[in-house]
This record gives structure tokens, C-alpha cells and sequence, in this order.
């Protein structure tokens, strides 16, 4: 969830608990319990999984470059694996994306 959310959420559990003249764990269990009644924001969720894959797809050009820079330019068999690395998280980061978009989308005002 969005930082506002989870701040909104636990206003309004503070300004019941406050109503009803009991604590926080009387009035709604442990935290942990409470939280498991929020759904998850899929936007949120896409957007960390789409960084993460993002990131991760650096690596592999890392490398490359390393190897380049070490042993100048010509075909090595490592650039197969690299080359492939590469294909899936860049592949995983645009499902991730178009996850995170559409989950923004279905969550909107």
C-alpha cells in the first residue's frame, strides 16, 4: 500500500480505538491480523516488482562491459548467457510494468 493509505488506515484504527474507549489490540488484534484485511495495492506491488526486474537487467550490461573493457570487442561465448539474462529481465520487467499500469488503473479515483 501507498505510504498515505497505510497512514489514513492507521488514523482512523487510532480514532476508533480512541471512540470506543480501548486500546488498539482490544478493539482490532495484533497489528499483524489487522493489516491481512487490507488487500494488497496491485500498483504498488507492479511498480517494486518492474524496479526490481529493471535493476536486475543492469547486471548483465555490467558485465558486458567489464568483459569489453577487459578484453576488447569480439564474440565471446559468455555474451550467449549474458544475452539471454538480459532478454528475461527485460522481458519480466515489461510484464511487470504493464502489471503496475493496469493495477493503477483498476485502483483509480
Amino acid at each position: 500500500m501507498p505510504e498515505a493509505r497505510v497512514r489514513a488506515v492507521v488514523d482512523e484504527a487510532v480514532r476508533h480505538a480512541a471512540d470506543a474507549g480501548r486500546s488498539l489490540q482490544q478493539e482490532f488484534g495484533s497489528p499483524t491480523s489487522y493489516a491481512a484485511r487490507f488487500a494488497p495495492d496491485a500498483a504498488v506491488a507492479g511498480r517494486c516488482s518492474a524496479w526490481w526486474w529493471t535493476a536486475t537487467a543492469l547486471a548483465p550490461v555490467a558485465l558486458f562491459v567489464t568483459y569489453v573493457a577487459a578484453d576488447g570487442w569480439h564474440r565471446q561465448g559468455a555474451f550467449v548467457g549474458l544475452d539471454l539474462w538480459f532478454a528475461l529481465c527485460v522481458a519480466m520487467a515489461v510484464a511487470a510494468w504493464r502489471r503496475s499500469v493496469a493495477g493503477a488503473r483498476s485502483s483509480g479515483p
